[in-house]
């Protein structure tokens, strides 16, 4: 399935003051009646086709703490792609101004802005911005604000709590002679080890400058760049575990955990012996 799924930072010209977003503010219905690009977004043509399907789609925050997608198209690649956020839980991060989405599988964090109570934008993927119109109202039927509840649970802990860890045999990972490095989405064609590399290089490059905007980490003390180093494995049931960031930006790790934690990956590394192996990476990093 491909999903087209970031953490964003956009800019949206709106008039007068926007409102605190709450539960009751955002529960019921929301009709997409807008879709704004940044005047920086180079999308392609293809893209932009199916994102533009998005105006025949309702986003239903149910009163119940359910998120769903109803689209009422025919684009065969939307409909695909919307399944991986149906049923997910929602609410509102600890930040106040973004929406926590999430399953067993998956975790996003989604900037909104409240212009007024029927009128919201959401900043739904990278340079993209949905306009939303409420069109159902529905009255709030979970808890929020228990004490313990996981929801108020502080946003950096609470996605390590979903972040996958395994423990390595470091000397056994040194001595495994491999066949297959792991391979990520859209790369299963290749079978020799350059051109493998080359497409899996490719695949991150392409998530990491399309999910991760620079100037949204800098400030006024920082050079011209930003330097982070990133360790993760591919373990031998294919899923990405043990991710670490080092940066001094809080939040530049929050986005990357959750950036790593969703690679597609199709297949795990493969050994001489054709059996599936836990395949380590250490990822130098910089950010201009």
């Amino acid at each position: 399935m491909k999903r087209i799924i970031f953490y964003l930072l956009l800019f949206y010209t709106l008039q007068g003051a926007s409102q605190n977003i709450t539960y009751n503010n955002l529960a019921g219905e929301w009709k997409v009646v807008d879709i704004v690009y940044a005047e920086s977004t180079e999308f392609e043509a293809k893209y932009k086709k199916i994102i533009n399907e998005y105006k025949n789609s309702i986003l239903y925050f149910s009163g119940e703490g359910h998120f769903n997608i109803f689209y009422s198209g025919n684009n065969t690649i939307l409909k695909e792609d919307i399944q991986v956020y149906q049923d997910e839980n929602w609410y509102i991060s600890n930040m106040k101004n973004e929406i926590i989405l999430e399953n067993e599988e998956i975790y996003y964090s989604i900037p909104i802005k409240m212009v007024t109570e029927k009128v919201a934008i959401i900043e739904f993927f990278a340079n993209t911005k949905f306009k939303l119109e409420k069109i159902k109202n529905e009255e709030i039927n979970f808890k929020q604000n228990f004490e313990g509840n996981p929801y108020y649970m502080p946003m950096d802990k609470k996605l390590d709590t979903i972040l996958k860890f395994v423990e390595v045999d470091l000397e056994k990972v040194r001595n495994t002679k491999v066949k297959i490095k792991p391979i990520f989405k859209g790369c299963e064609k290749f079978t020799d080890a350059a051109n493998l590399n080359n497409c899996n290089a490719t695949y991150l490059n392409k998530r990491i400058s399309k999910e991760i905007i620079s100037a949204k980490y800098k400030d006024s003390n920082d050079s011209n760049y930003v330097k982070v180093y990133i360790n993760y494995v591919i373990d031998k049931d294919g899923l990405v575990k043990n991710i670490e960031i080092k940066s001094t930006n809080k939040l530049l790790t929050h986005d990357l955990k959750i950036l790593f934690n969703n690679l597609e990956v199709i297949s795990p590394g493969i050994n001489e012996e054709d059996k599936p192996i836990l395949f380590m990476y250490s990822l130098p990093l910089t950010l201009r």
